[in-house]
C-alpha cells in the first residue's frame, strides 16, 4: 500500500534530535530550540520552514521523500545490503558492518535509522536509496542504447568466478547495474584511456616533427611541382631553418614564423616569397 508524503507529516514522525543536525548542517532555524520543542508537534517548525525560499525549500524537500520512502523495512533492508558492501566487501570489516545495523536496530523506528543514516553514513546512503528504487518499480524497461560487450570466457575471468555463489553473482550483477546507474562505465572507461593514450602518442609524434621536416615536407609537395619552387625552397632552407629548424613544428605560431622568416624573405622578392610563407605558415 502506498504511503502519503507531506512534509507536516514527515516533521511530526521524525525526532527533533535527527531534525536539528540536519537544518544546523544547513545554517537553517538556528534560533529554534529543538530540544525544547515537543515531539510529534512540529508547529513552530514548519511556521519556519514556510519562509524558507521556495528553491532551498523544494531541494530539502526532495531530501526528505528520499528519507520518507526508505524509512520503512524494505529501506532498511536495502540500507543494510549497501553497508554490507562498503563494509565487509570493500573494507573487509564485518565487526563494523555488525556495530552498525545494530546500532541501527536499537532505534525505535525505521524513521530514524533511515535519518540518522543519511545523517552519519552518506557514503553509501546514495546506493541505498538507488537499490530500493529499483526494487519497488512496477516495471523494468529494456535500454537499448547500450554497449555490445562480448562474454568474458578467458581463463583468468573464469577464475575469478571460482567460489562465486549465486547469491553473489545476483549481487555483483546488481552492483554493476548500479555503478551505471551512477555514471560508472568500464568499457567506457577503457575505451576513454585507449583514446587517451592514442592522444599522447599523437602528440609525441608532433613532438618529433620539427620545422625542418615540415619545411622539406612542404618543399617535396607543393614547391617541387612549381616552376619556381626551386627558389622558394632555396629561400626557406636559408632564411628558416637556421633559426627554427630544430624547434617542434606545432609549437611554433604563425606569428614567429613571420617575425623570424618573413623579412629576409620578402625583402628579396616580396609578392612569391610571401605566398610561399602563408602557405608554410597555414599548415
Amino acid at each position: 500500500m502506498a504511503r502519503h508524503y507531506s512534509t507536516r507529516d514527515f516533521f511530526r514522525q521524525m525526532p527533533n534530535a535527527l531534525l536539528a543536525p540536519y537544518f544546523q548542517a544547513r545554517g537553517l532555524f538556528g534560533e529554534l530550540d529543538f530540544a525544547a520543542m515537543k515531539e510529534a508537534q512540529p508547529d513552530e517548525l514548519f511556521a519556519a520552514w514556510l519562509l524558507v525560499p521556495d528553491s532551498k525549500r523544494n531541494e530539502m524537500d526532495t531530501e526528505f521523500r528520499v528519507i520518507f520512502e526508505l524509512s520503512c523495512e524494505k529501506g532498511f533492508a536495502a540500507i543494510r545490503d549497501e553497508a554490507r558492501w562498503h563494509f565487509i566487501d570493500q573494507q573487509k570489516d564485518s565487526a563494523a558492518y555488525t556495530a552498525f545495523v545494530e546500532k541501527l536496530a536499537a532505534l525505535s523506528n525505521h524513521f530514524e535509522r533511515a535519518m540518522l543514516t543519511f545523517l552519519d553514513h552518506n557514503t553509501f546512503w546514495k546506493g541505498a536509496s538507488l537499490f530500493y528504487h529499483a526494487d519497488t518499480l512496477p516495471y523494468w524497461r529494456k535500454r537499448k542504447n547500450l554497449l555490445h560487450v562480448a562474454a568474458a570466457v578467458d581463463h583468468a575471468s573464469l577464475r575469478q568466478l571460482e567460489g562465486l555463489t549465486l547469491a553473489e553473482a545476483r549481487k555483483a550483477l546488481g552492483r554493476l547495474k548500479l555503478e551505471r546507474e551512477r555514471g560508472f562505465d568500464p568499457q567506457l572507461e577503457k575505451k576513454q584511456a585507449r583514446a587517451e593514450a592514442r592522444r599522447q602518442r599523437e602528440a609525441e609524434k608532433l613532438a618529433r616533427y620539427t620545422v625542418e621536416k615540415m619545411v622539406e615536407h612542404y618543399i617535396a609537395e607543393r614547391l617541387s611541382k612549381q616552376k619556381r619552387g626551386d627558389e622558394g625552397a632555396r629561400l626557406l632552407r636559408r632564411e628558416l631553418l637556421p633559426g627554427l629548424g630544430d624547434r617542434p613544428a606545432p609549437a611554433v605560431p604563425a606569428v614567429d614564423l613571420r617575425s623570424d622568416a618573413a623579412r629576409p624573405i620578402v625583402s628579396e622578392a616580396a609578392t612569391a616569397r610571401q605566398r610561399v610563407l602563408d602557405r608554410l605558415a597555414a599548415r
